[in-house]
This record gives structure tokens, C-alpha cells and sequence, in this order.
């Protein structure tokens, strides 16, 4: 009978249809709003009751609504704080947040008072409807949106501080094989030249070439190598070294003969004093530039075109003469007329003309011209003036650009790369269980990524106040029976879940989406910092609850918590003195057995805090 007159007073809404039905009541209308897998609060009910029958009568409307399934409620879902919205007439006038009872029953009768009014006329009513933010929700929202954005900064630093430390952990690993070997890039434009530019530059330096390969990079693999680089290329470089396969030289350099730093030996060998990019002039890499290869390009034209023209002259010089010829032959053919034709036949002038024709001086020119201009052009770059050769400046920049440039060399020194972490959940429970979850914890010791204890099990709110047992024992003064131990778990087994859910959490994660966000606020990137912000553990409703209960009524919820009964039969504040009560039977037998000398019968209490747990639920 009990729960059928429950039943009748809070009227439980689980569609659109029935969400508009039930605005459509008179009064005042307070519907407690909660998600599917977390369900209404229960801890409530009994004081919503007494002020329904007492107060409220028919002008209160009560009820449940899941928010899953009602379209206007859908902010709240996968939402596992209770929640309380104020209707009348269709729009929104209130909204609390929480379990606090006193707070809902003064808030309930205040609202009841301003919709009389607002029916009389003495009062506007707010006009804000269901499916709008509330003034407290968005301030709430700019407070979290502010959070998540330090949360996200924080996890790009260390994104970033991650990437510079694995990518010097790498290049060490192959400099300490490699750390004799230099190395120098050839620029795709300045390949054809390099041969004759380096054996120019290359004897009586100490410096050899070891090995050659023609890598063909990306700007990923640029990205990468100029990653520890003080300096950088500019862009038109990088997309040249790109364009093409370039050539990459590993170095030996002669100690006797350079006894300083290898590479800096190499740097000061490719540009000179300056040690930089592009060089200084009478250096490999200003000899390699693009546009000193193109002038040297142009003055081999030249030289060609020149030996070109002077065949062409000597060639000249031949016909006039073979002309003179031809006018002898001409003169003899008049004495002796068959002599003449077969001259005729053996050389023809006009056809002698017509093919050293083809080959004039000019010809040859314009030909000569339109192939330098040609490749000239190819070359051309607007920006800058493009690179030839490209040392490292450092052993790590080394390290790196020889993991491209020779891959089959330093295959066997690369780092294996860092497992991802797994999909993980948030698990809340309320602090009087942490016996309980020790237990379950030391079980799956490899499946709890993390955990710590906080002020709530909601993660926009929560603020952690311990991040182990013993700082949380150590730092525990009173009776604070509010906190919440906070677990991340990960999802690679369904046992720990299981496991963890029969303990009667106040918070999971729907799924995984949801567990990596819960987390992120929980446990953010800096969580295993020392220097992470710890709240001071404050007492929470411990004043309320001993000035409101005595003794003998604290001895009879007691008694009625141990054998079970509803929280609406212990009485107005049933849900709240039970959680108090439940934890202070745990820390009772806590110390019972910590008091125990002896591990049998330690081992026999061990049993106890769960029995109770699961009678009082």
C-alpha cells in the first residue's frame, strides 16, 4: 500500500507525450529529472511526501522524469546528480542541483508562495521554458567551460613535453651507436653537382664519405628532424627537399686532424666560420646554392656555345673553299662536257648548299640559348633563393635526420612506441565502502589506473582532497561521511567492472566516451604532479545532522538501518542519516578490527562491513 500511495503522489514521466501532459497541471510543479542508468533520488522521497501531504496538497505536483526520454530534458543526461526543476505555467522559475534536503524543502514552500502571487497578480513570473539554460546553468557553464580549457592546456603541454621527451630519448638511442658518423643533405637541384663541388672542397680536410643514399623525404620526416633544431629551413627549402629525392652522405671524420667536435668540425666544413645556413662564399653550401649552380650551368652553356660557334666558323671556311673548287670544275667542264656531268652528279652545290644550311652558326646559337633559358627557368623560385646542402646543427638533429636518411641502418635502433592507454570508466563510491573497494583494488591491481578521493562524485564539481590512502587517513579529522573515492578504470576486462558495480557505486560512466571525460576532469594531466591542487577536507553536513537527531533517535535509524528498512520509514531525513550512519558502523568495525592482534579473527570481522553495507541498501 505504501508504495502504490508513492506511486499516486510522484507521477513518473518517461516520454515526451507524458512531459507535456504533465506541464499542463495547475501549481506548482517539482520534478526531480535523473538518467537512466542512475535512476530518481530515492534518498528524497520521504521528505517530498511529508511536504506534498503537509503543505502542498493539491497546488504541488510532483515528478520523476527520465531524462533519456524527454527531448527538453536532454542537457541533463548521463547526469548522475540529482536535480530538481521549479515549473509553473509552462515555464522554468527554479532550479536546484544536489541532495541537500533543507535546501529542497525551503526552496519547494518559497516557490509555492511566489506562484500564489504571480496568480494574484502581485508577481511576474520568469519566462524561461524547461529546454533553456538557466541563469545558474550557464553561469556553471562558462565556470566549466573555463576549467576545460586549462584542462585541455595542461594536456597539450604535456602532449608536448611527451613528444620532446620521446624524440630526444630516440635520438640518444641512435647516437649511441652513431654518435662517429656525420652526416651532410644534398638538395635535389644541386645533385648533378655536388660530385664536382665536394672533391674540390673535400681533400686535406680529414673529412670522407662513408656511405650514399637518396632518400626521398616528406614534411612530416622535416617536421621531425627539425624538431631540436635551433635553426630551421625556410619554406620554399622544405618544399624543394621534398619535391625530389635528395642525396645523404654519411661522414668520417680524421680525429688527428680535427680533434675538436665532430660536428661542429662538419658545420664549420660545410658554411664556414658562421657555422650556418646558406654559408659563406668559397664553401660547399654557398658553392651548392641554386643560384650558383645555375650560374655555373650558364657559363658551361657559354663555354659550349663558344666551341659550337667555332666549329661553325671553320665549317664556313670549308665551304668557300669547296665554292672555289666548284668554279674550277665548272671552267674544265666547258673543254670536256662528259666530264663535267659525272662532276655534276658526284657533287651537287645546291644540295651541298641546302645542308650546311641546317647547320649555320646562327642556327646553333638560338638552340644553345633556348636550352640554358629553359633550364634556368626550371630552377627559378620566387621567395628565396633555395638551399644546396643542409647540415645539423646538433648530434640529436643528426641522430634524427639519419633515421630518415638511413633507414636500414638505424631500423634496429628505433624506440617502440608507447602503448595507448586504455578505455577506462569513473567509478564514485562513497568514502565509508573504501574497506570494501581496498579489497576489489588490491584484486585488479593492474586494471585501476588511478584514483583519489573528492568532495563529489560529479566530475564538473568534485575537488580532490587526497590522492592516496595514507594521505587521506592521515589528513582525515571528523566526521566527513560526504567525500567520495574516485577509481579509473580500465575497460579491458569486464570482471573489474563487475566486480566494482556489486559494491553500489554513486557514479559510473555510461561508456567509454563518457569514462574518458569523467576522467579528464578527475584525474587531468597534471594529476601526478606533487604540486596538484588539493582542497582542504571540510566536514560536510555533520553539524546538520548531530544538532538535528539525538541519541535515542540516532539509536533507533541505527536499528532500522541494520535491519534493512526504506529510507521513508526512518524518518524525515532518512536518506541523509543513513548514509551518515552507514559510515559510521564502517569506521566502527574499521577500528574493531585494526584493534584485533590477531589475523584470524582480523579475517573473520573483514566480513562484517560488507554484511551490513548489504542489509542497509
Amino acid at each position: 500500500m505504501a508504495k502504490a500511495k508513492q506511486v499516486q503522489l510522484q507521477i513518473d514521466i518517461t516520454s515526451d507525450e507524458e512531459w507535456e501532459k504533465f506541464l499542463q497541471r495547475d501549481g506548482l510543479l517539482v520534478v526531480d529529472i535523473y538518467s537512466e542508468w542512475c535512476g530518481p533520488c530515492l534518498a528524497m522521497q520521504g521528505n517530498l511526501k511529508k511536504i506534498k501531504l503537509e503543505s502542498g496538497g493539491d497546488f504541488l505536483h510532483l515528478g520523476m522524469a527520465r531524462s533519456n526520454n524527454v527531448e527538453a530534458l536532454k542537457r541533463f543526461r548521463n547526469k548522475s546528480e540529482p536535480t530538481w526543476m521549479f515549473i509553473a505555467k509552462g515555464q522554468q522559475v527554479g532550479l536546484l542541483f544536489g541532495s541537500n534536503a533543507p535546501e529542497l524543502q525551503r526552496m519547494i514552500m518559497d516557490e509555492m508562495v511566489k506562484e500564489k502571487e504571480c496568480l494574484e497578480g502581485i508577481r511576474t513570473r520568469p519566462q524561461r521554458l524547461p529546454e533553456e539554460n538557466s541563469e545558474q546553468e550557464q553561469a556553471t557553464f562558462e565556470k566549466h567551460a573555463k576549467i576545460e580549457q586549462d584542462r585541455e592546456r595542461v594536456k597539450v603541454e604535456k602532449a608536448q613535453r611527451q613528444l620532446k621527451d620521446r624524440r630526444i630519448a630516440q635520438a640518444k638511442n641512435i647516437l649511441d651507436t652513431m654518435a662517429h658518423l656525420g652526416l651532410i643533405i644534398i638538395f635535389p637541384h644541386a645533385v648533378k653537382k655536388s660530385s664536382d663541388i665536394l672533391d674540390e672542397f673535400l681533400p686535406h680536410t680529414g673529412i670522407a664519405i662513408s656511405k650514399k643514399e637518396r632518400p626521398q623525404l616528406t614534411e612530416e620526416a622535416i617536421e621531425d628532424i627539425e624538431f631540436l633544431s635551433p635553426d630551421k629551413m625556410p619554406e620554399a627549402c622544405k618544399h624543394h627537399l621534398c619535391s625530389e629525392r635528395a642525396l645523404a652522405l654519411m661522414l668520417t671524420v680524421d680525429q688527428e686532424m680535427n680533434p675538436g667536435p665532430l660536428d661542429e668540425t662538419i658545420l664549420k666544413f660545410a658554411y664556414g666560420a658562421t657555422k650556418i645556413a646558406p654559408g659563406e662564399p668559397g664553401t660547399p653550401a654557398y658553392s651548392l646554392l641554386k643560384s650558383q649552380v645555375t650560374k655555373k650551368i650558364q657559363e658551361e652553356a657559354e663555354a659550349i656555345k663558344q666551341q659550337q660557334m667555332q666549329a661553325m666558323l671553320e665549317l664556313d671556311e670549308g665551304i668557300d673553299q669547296l665554292e672555289e673548287e666548284e668554279v674550277e670544275v665548272e671552267e674544265e667542264a666547258e673543254e670536256e662536257e662528259a666530264e663535267e656531268e659525272q662532276v655534276a652528279e658526284v657533287i651537287d652545290p645546291n644540295e651541298f648548299r641546302r645542308v650546311s644550311s641546317t647547320f649555320s652558326p646562327t642556327a646553333i646559337t638560338i638552340e644553345i640559348e633556348d636550352l640554358v633559358e629553359e633550364e634556368v627557368v626550371e630552377e627559378e623560385v620566387d621567395e628565396a633563393d633555395l638551399w644546396g646542402l643542409w647540415a645539423p646543427a646538433n648530434d640529436l638533429v643528426k641522430s634524427t635526420a639519419l633515421k630518415y636518411c638511413f633507414p636500414l641502418i638505424t631500423s634496429a635502433l628505433i624506440l617502440p612506441e608507447p602503448e595507448p592507454a586504455p578505455a577506462h570508466l569513473a567509478i564514485a563510491f562513497e568514502v565509508f565502502k573504501k574497506h570494501d573497494i581496498y579489497k576489489v583494488m588490491d584484486e585488479y591491481e593492474s586494471e585501476i589506473l588511478a584514483f583519489g578521493f573528492f568532495t563529489s562524485d560529479q566530475p564538473d564539481e568534485a575537488k580532490l582532497i587526497a590522492k592516496t590512502k595514507k594521505q587521506y587517513e592521515k589528513h582525515f579529522t571528523g566526521t566527513n561521511y560526504g567525500e567520495k573515492l574516485v577509481l579509473k578504470v580500465a575497460k579491458r576486462k569486464s570482471d573489474p567492472i563487475l566486480a566494482f558495480a556489486q559494491l553500489g557505486p554513486t557514479y559510473m560512466s555510461s561508456n567509454v566516451d563518457t569514462g574518458e571525460r569523467d576522467c579528464s576532469h578527475f584525474f587531468p594531466e597534471n594529476y601526478e604532479d606533487e604540486d596538484a591542487e588539493i582542497a582542504p577536507l571540510q566536514p560536510r553536513h555533520t553539524t546538520f545532522i548531530e544538532d538535528t537527531i539525538g541519541e535515542d533517535q540516532e539509536e533507533m535509524i541505527f536499528e532500522g538501518v541494520l535491519h534493512g528498512e526504506e529510507e521513508e520509514d526512518l524518518g524525515d531525513l532518512g536518506g541523509e542519516v543513513k548514509t551518515y550512519l552507514q559510515w559510521k558502523m564502517s569506521e566502527l568495525i574499521s577500528v574493531e578490527d585494526e584493534e584485533e592482534g590477531e589475523e584470524g579473527e582480523g579475517q573473520d570481522k573483514a566480513t562484517t562491513p560488507t554484511t551490513i553495507n548489504e542489509q542497509a541498501k
